[in-house]
Parts: C-alpha cells; sequence; structure tokens
C-alpha cells in the first residue's frame, strides 16, 4: 500500500516513462533501456512542454542511439528506490562530443536539480571535469527522482548512460585512464621514434607515418574528449573543428604513406586518380573544417574514409598478389583499421548498439595498425638493405664476372677497347721494340725497390748487360737483324730469370738492366752467369747463317742506406761493366757493396 501511495503521482503524470529500480548492491545499471525518448525537431520546447508532448517510444537497447539527426532528442526515465537508505549515484553520459547536453533531475522530495554541459559550452561548465559528462543522482529512501535528458549535436546522437556508485565509478575511470595512458604512449613513442628515423633517414614514407600517427592521435584523443579535456578545455569552437581537420589530415597522410609503402603510383592511370582523389578531398576537408557545417564536413570526411580504406587495402591485397612482401604487414594493419571503422560507422548511425566494444574498436584498431605499420616499416627497411646488400653483392659478382671476362678477353686480345689499353699500357711502360719494360718503368720501379729494401734492411741486386761488339753487327748485318738481336738477348733475359719480382727493362741502345729484389752477391752472380751462358749458347739468325752473340754484364749487390742509392747501385753497376769489357768482354763483374 504504502508503494502505491508512491507511485499514485508518477501514475498522474501524462508522460507514460519507462522506470528504473535502483539496486543498492548494484555497482553500475544501465538506465538506457528503461527510458522513453521524443524527438523535438524544431529544438524549441522546454521541460514543461515536452512532458505533455504525446508520442513518447521506449528506447531500444541499452544505450540510446539516434544516428546523425538534426532534432533535438528527449529521454526521461524514474529512477526508484525502494530501499530505507538514501541512494547516491553518478550519472555517466559517455560520449564526449555531444554539443548540448542538459539534465533535470526532480526527486520526490527535495529541490529539482538541473545541469547544463556539452562541448559547445567550457569544459569549467561541468559538475565534474571529466572528459565524459558526469551528474550527481540523489535518491531518497523510498523515493524516486524523475530523469529528464535533452541532447542535441551536429555529430551522431548517442546517449551512453550509465548509472555508478561512485567507489565504483572511480576504480573504473582508474583502469581506463590506464588503458587510455598505455594507448596514447604507444601512439607517442611510435610518433618520437619514427620521427627521428626520419630526421636520421630522410625518408619521405617516414615524415607520411608521422603526419598520419601525430593526426590520428589528435583525432582520437578528441573524440575521446581528453584533447578538449587537457589541450583546448576553452576552446569551444576549435574543439569542435578539431575533429574534422584531424580525420581529414589522418586521410591525407594515410594515403600519401600507403602511396609511397605500397608504391601506388606506378600501378597505372585508375590508381593514380584515386591518390589525387583522395588527397583533394582530404585537403578541402581540412579547408571544410572552419567553412563549412560540422555536419556536413564530418559526412563528407566519413565518406572519403569509407572509399578510402578499401581502396587501399584492395590495392594492398593486389600488390601482395604480385608478391610484395611488405604488402602483408600492411593488409594486416589496414584490416584492424577497416574493421574498426566499420564497427566504428554502424556505431554512429545507429546499426549496432554502442557499447564498451563499440568505444573501443577504434582505438584498439588503431594501435594495432600503428604498431603493426611501425612492424611494417622496420620490415621494408630491413627489406631494402637486403636489396642494396644484394644489389652490391651482385655487383660485386658482377663486377668479378666482367673481370674474368676482362681478363680473358685480355688474355686473348678479343675486346678492342682491352686491347687499345694494353697497347696503352705497353706503349708507357715497355719497349716497343723488345717487350720488356722501358727505361722510364725501370727508373720507378728501381726507386720503389730501394725504398722496400731500405725497410727490410735486404740487398738488392743490379745488373747492366751489354752485348758485345754490338755496333758490329749493325755494320755488318744491317739495323734490322741488330734489332732482332736486341729481341732475342731480351727473351732469353726473360726465359731465365726465374722470380716474378726480377724485372728487365732496356735501359738504353743495347744496354739491358734487371732488377734483383732480396738477391746476395753470390745470388747476383750466380743469375748474371746464368744469363750470360744462356746468352752465349743462343744463336742469332742472320742474312747469312746464324752468329752468336756475347754480353758483358756489370752487377752489384748492396744494403741501400739511402733512398736516393738507387743512382749509386746504377753508377757501381756500370763501373763493374766497365771492368768486364775491359778484361775481355763475354765476363761478368760482380760488385759487394756500393762505390762511394
Amino acid at each position: 500500500m504504502m508503494l502505491a501511495l508512491l507511485l499514485l503521482p508518477w501514475l498522474a503524470l501524462p508522460v507514460t516513462a519507462g522506470t528504473l529500480l535502483v539496486d543498492p548492491a548494484a555497482a553500475r545499471q544501465s538506465p538506457g533501456g528503461s527510458m522513453d525518448y521524443v524527438a523535438d525537431p524544431g529544438r524549441q520546447l522546454g521541460p514543461a512542454e515536452i512532458r505533455r508532448l504525446p508520442g513518447w517510444l521506449p528506447v531500444k537497447g541499452e544505450n540510446p542511439n539516434f544516428g546523425y539527426s538534426h532534432s533535438a532528442m528527449w529521454l526521461h526515465s524514474r529512477l526508484i528506490n525502494a530501499s530505507p537508505v538514501p541512494q547516491t549515484r553518478l550519472l555517466e553520459i559517455g560520449y564526449p562530443v555531444l554539443d548540448n547536453v542538459q539534465v533535470w533531475l526532480t526527486p520526490s522530495s527535495g529541490p529539482p536539480r538541473h545541469w547544463q554541459m556539452g562541448d559547445k559550452l567550457p569544459f569549467t561548465a561541468r559538475p565534474f571535469l571529466h572528459r565524459h559528462f558526469l551528474t550527481p543522482v540523489d535518491i531518497p529512501a523510498h523515493g524516486s527522482v524523475d530523469l529528464l535528458i535533452r541532447v542535441e549535436t551536429g555529430s551522431s546522437v548517442q546517449v551512453p548512460l550509465t548509472l555508478w556508485q561512485p567507489e565504483a565509478f572511480r576504480l573504473y575511470d582508474e583502469r581506463t585512464s590506464l588503458i587510455l595512458g598505455l594507448y596514447f604512449g604507444i601512439m607517442l613513442s611510435m610518433l618520437l621514434y619514427n620521427g627521428f628515423l626520419y630526421i636520421s633517414l630522410r625518408e619521405r614514407q617516414y615524415a607520411w607515418y608521422v603526419g598520419y600517427v601525430a593526426a590520428l592521435t589528435v583525432f582520437l584523443a578528441s573524440l575521446d574528449g581528453l584533447a578538449f579535456q587537457y589541450l583546448w578545455p576553452m576552446a569551444t569552437v576549435w574543439n569542435d573543428q578539431v575533429l574534422v581537420f584531424s580525420l581529414a589530415l589522418t586521410l591525407f597522410f594515410g594515403t600519401l604513406f600507403a602511396t609511397n609503402f605500397l608504391h601506388m603510383d606506378l600501378s597505372g592511370r585508375l590508381a593514380n586518380s584515386a591518390i589525387r582523389l583522395t588527397l583533394i578531398t582530404s585537403l578541402f576537408g581540412t579547408v571544410s573544417a572552419f567553412l563549412l557545417d560540422y555536419t556536413l564536413a564530418i559526412h563528407l570526411m566519413e565518406a572519403c574514409g569509407v572509399f578510402c580504406m578499401p581502396a587501399i587495402l584492395c590495392f594492398a591485397v593486389y600488390r601482395a598478389w604480385q608478391g610484395y612482401k611488405p604488402a602483408r604487414f600492411y593488409i594486416a594493419a589496414w584490416s584492424f583499421v577497416l574493421l574498426s571503422g566499420i564497427v566504428l560507422a554502424l556505431d554512429k548511425y545507429g546499426l549496432i548498439p554502442h557499447s564498451a566494444l563499440t568505444e573501443a574498436a577504434v582505438p584498439v584498431g588503431s594501435a594495432m595498425q600503428i604498431l603493426l605499420l611501425s612492424f611494417a616499416l622496420a620490415d621494408r627497411v630491413q627489406q631494402e638493405r637486403s636489396l642494396r646488400e644484394q644489389a652490391r653483392v651482385d655487383m660485386l659478382h658482377m663486377q668479378q664476372q666482367a673481370n674474368t671476362v676482362l681478363e680473358r678477353r685480355v688474355q686473348e686480345r678479343t675486346v678492342e677497347l682491352m686491347e687499345a689499353n694494353l697497347r696503352l699500357q705497353e706503349l708507357t711502360v715497355t719497349d716497343a721494340l723488345t717487350g720488356v719494360y722501358n727505361r722510364r718503368h725501370f727508373d720507378e720501379a728501381l726507386r720503389q725497390e730501394v725504398k722496400r729494401a731500405l725497410r727490410t734492411g735486404d740487398n738488392l741486386g743490379l745488373l747492366i748487360i751489354d752485348a758485345d761488339h754490338f755496333k758490329a753487327v749493325n755494320d755488318t748485318w744491317g739495323h734490322q737483324t741488330g734489332d732482332l738481336c736486341l729481341q732475342i738477348i731480351a727473351r732469353v733475359l726473360q726465359e731465365n730469370l726465374q722470380r716474378e719480382c726480377d724485372r728487365v727493362a732496356r735501359y738504353g741502345g743495347e744496354e739491358f738492366c734487371i732488377v734483383l729484389p732480396t738477391t746476395s752477391p753470390e745470388g747476383v752472380r750466380h743469375v748474371a752467369e746464368t744469363l750470360r751462358r744462356a746468352l752465349e749458347q743462343t744463336a742469332v739468325p742472320g742474312p747469312k747463317g746464324d752468329f752468336r752473340i756475347t754480353v758483358s754484364i756489370g752487377a752489384v749487390s748492396a744494403v741501400p742506406q739511402h733512398p736516393e742509392d738507387g743512382v749509386r747501385l746504377l753508377a757501381t753497376a756500370d763501373a763493374a761493366l766497365y771492368m768486364a769489357k775491359e778484361s775481355g768482354r763475354n765476363r761478368v763483374s760482380v760488385r759487394d757493396g756500393l762505390d762511394a
């Protein structure tokens, strides 16, 4: 009977409202499913007028969601406290982008209360400085509170309502803040890390990625109310514009990143046209945030996103089908974004009920995307590094092959360019008549060997070989026979040297010089005698038959003491040659030290 008496005033009201029995033991309850609603297309009615308005309908689902609507939406419910203890609750409206929110609480006993909130008002106008809209609800013992809510917004009209025990809300908010801190910490870490990579590497793909992460972070922080709470609590106009602005920049930088990462610009006219259209539309979106109505601008950006995301994902699938491995990471990353974007769009238009899952879809999807794209960038950099390394190896292999071919062609004298180079080299370091080194090369080789002997302390041997009576050969047989004689002498000298380091050079006229590194006086004498005997036994063809020619050899072996001792070596060997000639020619004269 007491309960019936309490309910009697409510039954007398013209509005057939829903009711919610407040459970004292429940940490949270959702009053949305226990509410009635009515639309106010003219946005002119007040609380008294709206109560008398017919056509109230029950809310479908636990969270009222009316999609995009120009009408002001009114929600009504009665909160009943059947316990003998007064109940204190917090009413949370968990959608921060509502433009104007008004809450009227009329208790069965006590004065009514009214709050006006929304992102069109300064953040400090709220009864609780929280990113969501919070109002206190005090329900008297064995009493009730008449709850009336008016919502007006240019965004999607969503009114997710939760009735909290204050302590339960505090614990929930702490956990939520921790999760949001972790999420935005990841975003900030990715932003800084890839920003440093861009500064270091100067690769444009990192710049587009950093722009994309920054724009997406601002968009999600604004969508969740954190930016309004902490960054611009008094900038109500900018708080409305930043959603469109940051979403447009997200699409712009996301498209640039996809174009660079997937090499979309190389895929033909159709893909290039789609890229240009998306970039132009997103750039127009950044301007429309300040010029157009919010509802029109956000619809434009959402349409661009609905077109852009599946198109890029389809192209990534195509690139993966072509065998481009980084596209696999990209597909995985954008699959999360596409799924979360679809969930967000369905939630915005009221096609699915608003819940914690739909609320977390975009942050979770974007965090997974950012992480996977970061891995994709690292993988691509690694692949490009591997490709560069492989290209270097291939180039080295090709160079080795080319060198092998070049050497073979030089040996075979089949490549004109190599033959020309060889001829040029021969002209510069070899004697044109005999084919041995010329005087210029000999002088340089002697200087180098003197320097080496100075470092090692080894003996350096030198032979000066002069053909005996060579003038008589020219006078008797002619210069052609004399030239042939010199060629045979050079060939015999080269054939009888056993070491590659021993070098023969034509010093001038009929004189030849041989440098013998690390050779003692005995070794020098042995080499000189070997050469003298070999030449003595060699027949030279002449016009009237073969003839033989002998040589006189002046030799020296000494340890150089000064870089210019090459001149002294030559002078000493020349003096020894003179002694060999004076001793009757066809002889070897050896000095074991340098003349003063």
